[in-house]
């Protein structure tokens, strides 16, 4: 449990949750996981998103989801925390790439639109060029099972950008976990392991894409070979490795990378 609170304490303090705001009412949200996983990715899509609104911001900060972990009481006071430092700088409305930063911020007063809904509605300007990629299979993530929008969103932009996939039985709203839910794979790991082992067999398939950082890199501890929906979308092709997994202190480097790119932003750097 010390690792969830370690995290929750980076997360919230000033080093690491840094915003750019340009006077808009829009942020850009793109969780822990993805900061954690490509600040090239975090800057390529906030690129893509100011091209449909020039004075979106950035924010570098966490939803709270892993205070879950700790008792009610900790997460509500740090959803509550990030919800007023965001009011109060007049956002109103969060561009957001984490299936969890969605459902775990949906419920207040900021509106809340998934990364995939705008690239559905607004292509960019050039698509990327795919690699050369064996056929995959699409996983949706567990938090997404009520969201239907979600599901035809990412499977439309996928299919638009040239992506081969099929699905797995269970899918959309009787998708499977893939054993990180709510730190599960920490509090639980035995039981984190089950929920993924049967999620794979539902499939000979050892090539995946999905739409939640923390389930790429779940498939990955399998040994499955698997990539994030936006890696193909907005990534250059050369820079995407569906193998190599990300240790903690890279994490949290790239968390810190990003969170300095942010300051950056404020004083004229353009991504």
């Amino acid at each position: 449990m010390w690792g969830v609170r370690l995290h929750q304490y980076l997360s919230f303090s000033p080093a690491f949750a840094k915003n750019a705001s340009f006077g808009g009412e829009w942020m850009f949200f793109p969780g822990c996981s993805m900061i954690a996983h490509s600040p090239d990715l975090v800057m390529s899509a906030l690129k893509y998103l100011r091209g449909v609104w020039p004075d979106i911001g950035l924010s570098c900060g966490c939803c709270a989801r892993p205070a879950l972990a700790l008792g009610e009481g900790i997460f509500l006071r740090n959803r509550e925390a990030l919800h007023r430092r965001l009011l109060e700088s007049g956002v109103r409305g969060l561009v957001v790439c984490c299936p969890n930063c969605a459902v775990t911020l949906g419920d207040g007063d900021l509106k809340i639109v998934s990364i995939w809904r705008v690239l559905r509605d607004h292509a960019p300007a050039a698509e990327m060029k795919m690699p050369e990629i064996p056929p995959l299979v699409l996983h949706d993530p567990c938090p997404t099972r009520r969201d239907p929008e979600l599901h035809e969103s990412v499977r439309h932009v996928l299919s638009r950008i040239g992506v081969a996939f099929e699905e797995y039985p269970d899918n959309r709203e009787r998708t499977l976990c893939c054993g990180r839910v709510n730190m599960l794979m920490v509090l639980d790991p035995e039981r984190g392991r089950e929920m993924l082992r049967r999620r794979i067999e539902q499939s000979s398939r050892r090539n995946v894409v999905t739409y939640c950082y923390s389930c790429v890199d779940a498939f990955k501890s399998a040994g499955l070979r698997s990539l994030h929906g936006l890696d193909l979308a907005l990534s250059p092709a050369e820079s995407i490795d569906p193998i190599r997994r990300d240790g903690l202190l890279r994490g949290w480097r790239n968390r810190w990378i990003t969170a300095r790119r942010a300051a950056a932003l404020m004083a004229g750097w353009s991504p």
